[in-house]
């Protein structure tokens, strides 16, 4: 009990100091500076983490221990739900942290995606029977995994262009635009 209590407690907690976060963003007051909702909302997002990665956890070292009878095995009574409180907990950090402009619940949203990602792999690996299926989705989720972290770490300003492209527009790289610019400039 005080494992799995631990860990409800841990996530409840969280979401309601990432709520107390966002409230402090959107309302700012008195005491909504950038500094304290930075650390409220970082405090929330890592109990939320913590405590959903902990019931998963559980979840699974319990499923592999003993099934619904009672009996040794791997029967996987509870993991798809766990991995859906996962799931969830995950993309309202990533949404989260993105509607604020906030760069740790990001990054602890793309460490739970790589988890699902590596979850993903075994059961490729598993269902196929082929250790190249794990390393063939592995490699696909990572790259999709960080195409998508590149495109939500973007300034808002730069939605409209990729960032490649602003290199050329900010005259950070040379154009033929920008050299003949240069010549009639200096003659």
């Amino acid at each position: 009990l005080g494992w799995r209590f631990t860990s409800w407690t841990l996530l409840g907690s969280g979401f309601c100091i990432s709520g107390v976060a966002v409230r402090l963003f959107v309302v700012p007051g008195r005491w909504g500076s950038e500094e304290l909702v930075s650390w409220t909302l970082n405090v929330g997002v890592l109990s939320v983490f913590v405590g959903t990665s902990n019931i998963l956890m559980d979840q699974l070292l319990n499923d592999n221990l003993v099934d619904k009878e009672g009996r040794g095995g791997s029967a996987k009574t509870g993991e798809w739900e766990a991995w859906l409180l996962f799931v969830l907990a995950i993309a309202t950090i990533g949404i989260v942290g993105r509607a604020l402009n906030r760069t740790a619940p990001v990054l602890l949203s793309m460490i739970g995606m790589t988890m699902i990602a590596l979850r993903i792999s075994f059961a490729a690996s598993s269902a196929t029977g082929n250790v190249l299926a794990f390393f063939l989705v592995s490699g696909v989720l990572g790259f999709a995994i960080i195409l998508f972290a590149h495109r939500c770490c973007q300034h808002s300003s730069s939605r409209s262009q990729p960032a490649w492209s602003q290199l050329f527009d900010e005259g950070v790289v040379p154009t033929a635009a920008t050299a003949a610019a240069a010549e009639k400039l200096n003659p």
